[in-house]
């Protein structure tokens, strides 16, 4: 199955929502967002990389995979993002993973159309402590 999200190469970050249209630049998978999500949640953001089997363990890639009925390896799929320029294996030949700044915004702005939010922190819905 395909998801709704729809990532355009050669993009600026700012105008990504607008540009977004159906038919326009790479439909991802569901497995790739839940991917992308669960690494964003995890912390792995720009500079923040970690080797790429702690990943796989940290994301829960079997159960994930499992879920998916996803028969390729996850060094498989995180070549494709890789190539796609959602993650970044920082020159390190696949050894390490974290999600480009561009990678973050899609993930960013997949949580906030689908209603989910990144933490209790982020919910514009609860009233600020003081």
């Amino acid at each position: 199955m395909r998801s709704g999200i729809v990532y355009g190469e050669g993009q600026g970050v700012k105008d990504f929502v607008d540009r977004a249209r159906p038919g326009y630049g790479v439909r991802l998978k569901d497995i790739e967002v839940e991917v992308l999500v669960s690494m964003h949640k995890n912390g792995l953001v720009a500079g923040r990389y970690r080797d790429i089997h702690d990943v796989r363990r940290s994301i829960g890639w079997q159960k994930m995979a499992s879920r998916h009925r996803e028969r390729s390896k996850f060094d498989t799929l995180a070549r494709k993002l890789v190539k796609k320029g959602i993650l970044t294996d920082h020159g390190k030949s696949m050894k390490v993973l974290s999600l480009t700044p561009t990678g973050d915004m899609l993930v960013r702005e997949y949580l906030g159309n689908s209603g989910r939010k990144t933490s209790p922190d982020h919910d514009p819905g609860t009233p600020e402590r003081e």
